[in-house]
């Protein structure tokens, strides 16, 4: 056994939440999960009773659990060894898996609770070192931001065993797998996303009365907003808000760039497509700055103006996701043509 060993890792383009970006970190070691990567992550959902939540619970849908990745990763769930965790991690590392797990970050140190608060909260770890006792883990360090960390093996110990979730993951990339741009389900969560529906994928997954999706993730978030005075922490719950919704709208931007690079929409209507989204990706940007800029000086003018843009950017997303929509429909039916000439760049592309 080597006394040091890192696995591949990589900061993803989103890591909003825990969740989704510890399975991205594996992934996006190589550049050939992309195409599946844009054809995800177009989904989003909340609560719909924030009133009585008390947040909004804004998140990707789809993507909040190890198995919703099972397509591009091989996920097992295992029982802890709570007598010899130590040695069920470096044994995982060993055999090339990540594992993917709960601590109580009170436990583990270089993280916002360290010491103050009992949360329990994902961890992900890629590497162990024998001599310095220490596992290198990824996530929110003390200073919020996702980043790599080495904490010793006692702090992982027991975090995990004081942790109140005991799910146990080894994570590991799946070989043979084409991660094809799948334009149909593109399609489909585009249209679930504008008329506030799901289509679940996994099995695992169903539909909730207390969730709303799409477009009207938006009065979940003004609502949220709203009575963010009534919950403690709420504030910090409410920035990750909009920094996931600024994500969304990223992932908008770069799915919108891999379909116009692969020439499945008009040069002149992608064009004017981008425009608008992009304009959107920067009002969300600014939204969550003014969020930051609350948290410092606590003027309750800031809050207000991000409900206004809220509620306006609903009609702006409508108008512009419709038209991507036909458009993407457009191109469905013109396929058979494409493909008859070998010049046009249809490949990796799954209809």
């Amino acid at each position: 056994m080597n006394l040091e060993k890192q696995l591949p890792i990589q900061i993803p383009l989103i890591h909003g939440r825990m969740y989704y970006a510890f399975p991205l970190c594996i992934l996006a070691t190589g550049d050939e999960y992309y195409p599946w990567f844009v054809s995800n992550f177009i989904q989003l959902q909340a609560f719909n009773d924030v009133q009585e939540q008390g947040i909004a619970e804004l998140r990707f849908f789809d993507a909040d659990h190890p198995y919703c990745f099972d397509e591009v990763l091989d996920v097992e769930n295992t029982i802890i060894k709570a007598n010899d965790v130590e040695q069920q991690i470096i044994e995982a590392i060993v055999q090339n898996r990540y594992v993917y797990t709960y601590v109580d970050k009170y436990e583990v140190s270089d993280n916002p609770f360290t010491g103050k608060k009992h949360v329990t909260q994902e961890i992900l770890i890629y590497g162990y070192n024998l001599t310095e006792r220490v596992f290198y883990i990824l996530g929110f360090n003390k200073s919020r931001l996702f980043a790599y960390s080495t904490v010793k093996f006692d702090e992982v110990t027991n975090g995990i065993i004081h942790a109140q979730n005991k799910e146990f993951y080894l994570l590991k990339q799946k070989s043979g797998v084409r991660h094809e741009f799948d334009l149909s389900h593109v399609i489909q969560l585009t249209e679930d996303y504008l008329q506030s529906s799901s289509s679940p994928r996994h099995k695992r997954i169903s539909s909730s009365i207390h969730l709303t999706y799409g477009l009207n993730v938006y009065s979940s978030l003004i609502e949220s907003l709203n009575c963010m005075h009534m919950k403690e922490g709420a504030l910090v719950t409410n920035i990750a808000y909009l920094h996931i919704l600024w994500e969304h709208k990223k992932m908008m931007l770069m799915r919108l760039d891999y379909m116009s690079s692969h020439q499945m929409l008009s040069a002149d209507g992608s064009t004017a497509i981008w425009e608008q989204c992009k304009q959107i990706e920067t009002e969300v940007y600014g939204l969550r700055s003014k969020i930051l800029k609350y948290e410092i000086v606590q003027n309750d003018k800031l809050i207000h103006q991000i409900k206004q843009s809220l509620h306006q950017m609903v009609s702006k997303e409508r108008e512009m996701l419709t038209m991507w929509l036909d458009m993407m429909k457009e191109f469905v039916h013109i396929i058979p043509t494409l493909q008859e000439f070998p010049n046009q760049k249809v490949e990796n592309i799954k209809i």
